[in-house]
């Protein structure tokens, strides 16, 4: 047999495979708009969307030094299908005003993970200060953060947020305490702050919850969530196992899967929760938070529907919040309502906690 009937076989072979990419990628999208109560197994396929627009992105180049231009439509148009999706995860703004002139409103948020700090901080450095110093240098006038514990034997962490904003206005709302700290999830404001409340996501004792803030801002009132949807719960084994991936953890792997079908499930339950409860706002408001899910999920899709993602209107290169466990996704977010105008984005690769702190200037209409 022939070189060229070989490699005329083995191209046959890669065409098929082709195809099957497309597919698999084209089945993707439909993890945006189908919940997971309905059929989870496509939130794993959304959740592999940046390995699958990879895989047929190879196979456009491959067919286009071929010369072969109408084998890579195949995957050139299911690319293209998903655009939308890719400008969530790839931001093109590379010529933004990084510091807008406008009058604005800066908001951020950040999960601040218990003020524990990664592996990778120098010995001895405490992760609360560098918080703090960061958080002093980009001076937002409302802050969420998640994971935030505060350990009064410890650090008075409240007392050193309202000095370094100089401001009294700030909402700590604590869902687990114990007899040494309380962990829960905090709104700091420069703007008085007129009203505030919990919009319940989960039992008691649980810190996958949302709360609110009615700010007063030029005679006008603003609202602002900060929430932390639901938690995959992965632990030390379960990462062990996931970089040492073989056949003879099989029963690992399935609990992993259980989690994972499990957060999927709570978080498409928890986005209706949400937005329910934003429905009937009279005010401009802005969603901000850690959505503990990808660009190409049902969660996000549903949370930024009809909102402006602030990201894809000014954010630039790859948007990357998440910095810890086994892969680097974007999880959070600050999302608009049409009442404003985006000025700017910004994910600040600090690498204290496992997420970094997003923030975006906004300015009310």
């Amino acid at each position: 047999m022939s070189f060229r009937t070989n490699l005329l076989k083995a191209e046959k072979l890669l065409f098929y495979a082709n195809w099957l990419a497309a597919a698999v990628l084209l089945a993707s999208y439909l993890s945006a708009v189908i919940s997971p109560q309905v059929f989870w197994p496509l939130a794993i396929l959304g959740l592999g969307y940046p390995v699958l627009v990879a895989v047929n992105l190879v196979f456009v180049v491959y067919w286009m030094l071929r010369l072969k231009w109408r084998y890579s439509l195949v995957s050139g148009v299911s690319i293209l299908l998903g655009l939308g999706i890719l400008l969530n995860i790839i931001g093109l703004h590379f010529f933004a005003d990084p510091n807008p002139k406008n009058e604005h409103i800066r908001l951020m948020t950040y999960n601040v993970r218990n003020f524990n700090p990664i592996d990778e901080l120098p010995k001895g450095e405490q992760a609360h200060r560098r918080i703090l110093h960061l958080i002093n240098e980009l001076q937002p006038d409302i802050i969420g953060m998640e994971e935030f514990n505060s350990r009064v034997s410890v650090f008075r962490i409240c007392d050193s947020l309202k000095k370094t904003l100089g401001t009294d206005q700030y909402y700590f709302e604590p869902f687990i305490i114990t007899p040494n700290d309380s962990t829960g999830l905090a709104l700091f404001s420069k703007f008085p702050i007129v009203n505030k409340g919990v919009v319940r996501l989960s039992n008691l004792k649980n810190e996958n919850q949302c709360i609110f803030i009615d700010v007063k801002y030029k005679n006008r009132v603003i609202r602002v969530y900060d929430f932390h949807l639901q938690s995959i719960e992965l632990d030390y084994y379960d990462y062990y196992l996931l970089k040492n991936f073989n056949a003879q953890r099989r029963a690992g792997s399935l609990k992993i899967m259980q989690k994972l079908k499990r957060g999927f499930i709570l978080r498409s339950m928890q986005v209706d929760i949400i937005r329910n409860h934003a429905a009937r706002c009279p005010y401009p408001y802005v969603f901000l938070g850690d959505f503990n899910d990808t660009p190409n999920s049902y969660t996000f899709n549903q949370m930024a529907a009809g909102m402006q993602n602030t990201f894809k209107h000014k954010g630039r290169g790859l948007g990357k919040t998440f910095n810890g466990g086994f892969a680097a996704f974007q999880i959070d977010y600050i999302l608009a309502s049409p009442h404003f105008n985006v000025l700017s984005y910004h994910i600040t690769p600090e690498r204290i906690s496992d997420h970094y702190p997003v923030y975006s200037d906004l300015q009310l209409k």
